[in-house]
């Protein structure tokens, strides 16, 4: 019934489902990860192939439990076999809706026979038109995760993975990133080496150089928001541990270590170039796949935990067989604009054009990126160790602003442990600056209102005051250092986040210190180039990324309804 790491409501549901009368109705409540973790897969099959589920109810993100940190589903079942179709139900705003209604036996084309509750039947075209190109990921690459980097049970060494970390480069060393140091077709490394000669023999699982030396994409074991892919390209053989899945093309080499399970290997696999892969990860069209069709939701929030068969899984859009050519010729190094006047000229139908022109856009947003990333909008990196001096109350004219009657204008007194939460600044003129915050305290009554873990609530953000008569550089030290100010909290620049009852809110802004304009002139000018161009790269990835995304719609056939639903999915 069930296997692995498991979760003791597979074997009650069983035992219940027997004790139910055959014209009775069985339902629970359970973690929304029992509709779809692996460990339930047998399970779920027996539910849809021996018995009738009557309907699947969601809850979102909502919290059921207010003191339990995880999503919920409701299913109600008969314990005879009909056909019958299931209602898909979600709760939202207090009330209950069905969605639409669908044969059980859908769920059993998923993985692991998953229960999707957030899937209709446009998302269920979309999967069978991406899907009908007939080849997936595993019948071109191999993918699997890195070092297991801790000892072996076996091992006369005993040692963890920061033990087997250097930041020193030298003969058995291999360059080391981890699951923090890749993005969206970026890397941040760190300059962690790991000592991969001398532990090779004693790591639990030491993986094969191959894996990482080959060309590859680097796939994070734990998604971005909304269940996204997050990958990056690899040519320089990054190493990494278990957490960062490794996708590599099956070769010889390859071969003599893995082998596929159940699949046969694509003759022409070569047509399916690393990069061109590279870029497909990490559209929006695969995202909303993963999240969609394969992703468990095992983690808090919007994130998933990535899977080596859920990547295997990932449908790629078949290319020709006989060898077609590309109608374009593209650079080595292509700018944005060069890739744009080939796309007027481009031939998208043909798909060996669209696997060109992605690989293209993948050399040029990691340029931006590599770019990008070598740009600290670090502020107080910038400025060193100069010391603040100035109270904002001396550097102009602060003005009140609006209703000064606000949760910002009060003081312990009347709310219980109110502190600032956060602040921003906005630039009204060259010489003003209008001051905003949240206020963060614990309501009197918690049912009446959303609070944390902590039980705090938060309010959105409020003006606090407007300060003018500023010279042009006093307003830009006062718009891009007060956020940071009120961050770092705890006395720095004189800032303190809480109320007291002698001090509001608006108080404690107002009491913030700045450096002496005159001091980090110089430091203050670099750093806004340096915002200014980080901006602008900023734009171009984003200007890159929608023309991947454009691109990669035109490959899969999707219609302007499709893209849509993808373009909402991915987009909350």
């Amino acid at each position: 019934m069930t296997t692995g790491h498991w979760d003791l409501f597979v074997l009650f549901i069983a035992k219940s489902i027997s004790l139910t009368r055959l014209d009775g109705y069985h339902s629970f409540i359970t973690p929304s990860t029992l509709g779809t973790e692996k460990y339930g897969s047998v399970l779920r099959e027996k539910l849809i192939e021996e018995h009738t589920l009557t309907k699947l109810i969601g809850f979102g993100e909502q919290k059921v439990f207010p003191e339990v940190d995880r999503q919920c589903m409701v299913y109600i079942l008969s314990p005879e076999s009909r056909n019958q179709e299931c209602d898909i139900v979600q709760y939202r705003d207090s009330e209950f809706s069905v969605e639409h209604s669908l044969d059980p036996r859908e769920f059993l084309e998923f993985s692991n026979n998953s229960l999707r509750l957030d899937i209709s039947p446009l998302d269920l075209n979309i999967k069978n038109r991406m899907e009908s190109g007939g080849v997936r990921l595993r019948e071109v690459c191999c993918v699997n995760p890195g070092v297991v980097a801790h000892s072996a049970e076996d091992s006369p060494r005993d040692f963890g993975k920061d033990d087997v970390l250097t930041q020193e480069a030298g003969e058995g060393h291999v360059k080391y990133v981890s699951g923090s140091e890749i993005g969206r077709h970026r890397i941040e490394w760190n300059g962690d080496y790991m000592m991969y000669d001398e532990y090779k023999e004693h790591f639990h699982r030491p993986k094969f150089e191959e894996l990482f030396e080959s060309e590859k994409v680097m796939v994070s074991g734990i998604s971005g928001a909304g269940s996204s892919v997050k990958s990056c390209y690899d040519d320089s053989g990054f190493y990494t541990n278990h957490n960062i899945l490794q996708v590599v093309h099956w070769d010889e080499e390859i071969l003599n270590h893995r082998s596929p399970q159940g699949y046969e290997i694509l003759e022409t696999l070569d047509e399916y170039t690393i990069k061109f892969l590279g870029t497909l990860l990490n559209s929006k069209l695969i995202s909303y796949y993963f999240a969609t069709f394969l992703a468990t939701g095992t983690l808090q929030g919007s994130y998933s935990s990535v899977y080596p068969e859920q990547v295997r899984q990932i449908p790629i859009q078949k290319l020709p067989e006989d060898g077609e050519e590309s109608n374009i010729e593209i650079e080595e190094q292509p700018d944005l604009s060069d890739i744009e006047s080939k796309l007027v000229e481009a031939d998208l139908t043909n798909p060996v054009s669209a696997r060109d022109l992605l690989g293209a856009l993948l050399t040029t947003i990691r340029d931006y990126n590599d770019r990008r990333v070598q740009l600290s909008l670090d502020i107080l990196g910038h400025f060193g160790t100069t010391e603040t001096e100035v109270s904002l109350t001396d550097s102009g004219l602060i003005q009140p602003v609006g209703n000064s009657t606000t949760i910002l204008g009060e003081t312990a007194e009347s709310r219980e442990k109110l502190r600032v939460g956060s602040a921003r600044t906005g630039r009204e003129s060259t010489n003003t600056v209008l001051v905003e915050a949240t206020a963060r305290y614990k309501p009197d009554e918690e049912d009446a209102h959303e609070t944390d873990q902590w039980g705090y609530t938060e309010t959105e953000y409020l003006p606090a005051f407007r300060i003018t008569d500023l010279t042009e550089r006093e307003a830009d030290l006062i718009d891009h250092f007060v956020p940071v100010a009120v961050d770092e909290a705890g006395g720095f620049a004189n800032f303190r986040e809480t109320a007291t009852k002698t001090n509001s809110l608006i108080d404690r802004l107002k009491a913030i210190e700045l450096p002496d304009v005159d001091d980090v002139a110089d430091d203050l000018e670099n750093y806004l180039e340096t915002k200014e161009r980080a901006e602008q790269f900023d734009a171009k990835i984003e200007q890159t990324d929608q023309l991947i995304d454009e691109i990669v719609y035109e490959l899969y056939g999707l219609t302007d309804e499709e893209i849509e639903i993808v373009e909402k999915a991915v987009g909350e």
